[in-house]
C-alpha cells in the first residue's frame, strides 16, 4: 500500500493496492499451510517476510514521488519474490503445496511483467 501513497493517477493507486491485497492473501495462504503442515511461520506477524523484505524499498522512493522510481523499486521487489518463488519450485515439496504456489507464482509472474511495461513506458516517455 505504501506505493500507492505516491502515485497520483487512480489506475496505479488501484492497481497497487491490488497487488497490496494480493500479497497479503498469499502469504496467509502460505502461512495457513505451514501450519497444516504441523510448522509455525516463520514470522514476527508478517506470514512472510520475503514479501516485506522484498519491498523495503518502496517507501524512499514513494517518499520521492517519482512515479519512475516507484516503478522501478516495485518491479524491483516482484522480481526478488519471483526468484523466491522459483527457489522453492525448484524443491521437492507435497502436491498439494505445489499447486498453490505455482498458481501465486503465476500471478507473481504477471505481477512483474505489467510493471516492467509500466517501467519501459515511463522510461520510453520521459527519455528526453
Amino acid at each position: 500500500m505504501k506505493a500507492a501513497g505516491g502515485i497520483t493517477s487512480s489506475a496505479y493507486k488501484t492497481m497497487f493496492a491490488e497487488y497490496a491485497h494480493q500479497r497479503s492473501r498469499f502469504a496467509s495462504q502460505l502461512a495457513n499451510m505451514v501450519v497444516n503442515y504441523g510448522g509455525e511461520p516463520d514470522d514476527d506477524g508478517h506470514a512472510m517476510k520475503m514479501f516485506s523484505r522484498g519491498w523495503k524499498g518502496i517507501e524512499p522512493a514513494v517518499m520521492g514521488g517519482d512515479n519512475g522510481a516507484i516503478f522501478a523499486e516495485c518491479e524491483d521487489s516482484e522480481a526478488k519474490a519471483r526468484n523466491a518463488y522459483e527457489s522453492v519450485l525448484e524443491k521437492t515439496i507435497p502436491k498439494d503445496a505445489a499447486i498453490v504456489i505455482n498458481q501465486q507464482y503465476e500471478q507473481i509472474v504477471e505481477a512483474h511483467a505489467r510493471l516492467q511495461n509500466l517501467l519501459e513506458a515511463y522510461h520510453l516517455e520521459h527519455k528526453n
